[in-house]
C-alpha cells in the first residue's frame, strides 16, 4: 500500500476540508437554517468521529519526517470504519427506496453519506498496514452502538421521554431519531431485540473486515 508521506498529507487534508463543509451542512448552514437535532443522529456522530480520527492522522503525518504506514489509533480507526461503512450501506441501499429523491442531492447527504464514508474507507485501505487487525476488534466495536443507544436514552430522559416533539419534516420523534429506538412503539423488549440485532451485525461485519484485511496482507506482503 502507499507509504508516501506527501500522498497521505494531501489525502488527509482534502478529507478534512470536505469534513468541515459536511459538519457545517449537518448544522443546516447550506439550507439557511439551524438543525437543532444534529447531535442525535448516528450518521452525524459517526462522521464526526471519523473527522477527529482523520485530523489526528493528519497531525501525526505532519510531525513525522519519513514515509511509512499510518498507525494512528488503529482500534478506534477500525470501530469508526465499521460505523461509517454501515451508515453508507444502510443509507444508500436499505433506505434508498423510502427517502425523498431530492434529499439525496443536498450537500449534507452527499458528503455525510457518500463522499466521506468512501474516503475514510479508502484511507484505511490505502494508508494503513494490513494484517495488523486484532481478533477482538469486532467485539470491542459494539461499544460504539451501545454508547450511542445509552446517549439516546439519557437524552430522552432529559426530555422526560416526551415523544410529541418532532423536528419539522421528520417522521420520527426528536428523542427517538430512528424507529427501532422508539420505546413508545416497541417497548423495552422490542427495542432490546433491535439493539441485539445491530450488535450482531457489527460483530459479523467486523469479522468480515478482519478477513478482508488478512487477505489483503497475504496478497500485498507475500514473500517472493
Amino acid at each position: 500500500m502507499i507509504k508516501s508521506r506527501t500522498s497521505q498529507l494531501i489525502y488527509q487534508s482534502i478529507y478534512i476540508g470536505i469534513a468541515i463543509i459536511a459538519i457545517l451542512a449537518s448544522l443546516g448552514l447550506f439550507e439557511m437554517t439551524y438543525r437543532w437535532d444534529f447531535y442525535v443522529h448516528f450518521t452525524n456522530l459517526s462522521n464526526y468521529l471519523c473527522a477527529i480520527i482523520m485530523f489526528l492522522e493528519l497531525r501525526d503525518t505532519a510531525k513525522r519526517s519519513g514515509d511509512s504506514f499510518v498507525t494512528t489509533f488503529p482500534l478506534v480507526k477500525f470501530i469508526a470504519l465499521l460505523g461509517i461503512l454501515l451508515t453508507f450501506i444502510i443509507y444508500n441501499f436499505v433506505l434508498a427506496p423510502r427517502r425523498d429523491i431530492q434529499d439525496s442531492f443536498v450537500v449534507a447527504s452527499v458528503t455525510l453519506h457518500i463522499i466521506l464514508p468512501l474516503m475514510y474507507t479508502f484511507d484505511y485501505v490505502l494508508f494503513y498496514e494490513h494484517g495488523k487487525v486484532k481478533w477482538y476488534y469486532p467485539i470491542l466495536s459494539t461499544i460504539f452502538p451501545l454508547l450511542y443507544a445509552a446517549f439516546i436514552y439519557i437524552h430522552a430522559a432529559i426530555y422526560r421521554f416526551d415523544s410529541s416533539i418532532y423536528y419539522p419534516g421528520r417522521k420520527d420523534p426528536f428523542i427517538y431519531p430512528y424507529f427501532f429506538l422508539d420505546l413508545d412503539k416497541y417497548g423495552v423488549v422490542g427495542v432490546a431485540k433491535y439493539i441485539v440485532i445491530i450488535l450482531i451485525v457489527f460483530v459479523v461485519f467486523g469479522y468480515l473486515i478482519v478477513l478482508i484485511d488478512k487477505l489483503f496482507s497475504k496478497v500485498l506482503y507475500k514473500k517472493n
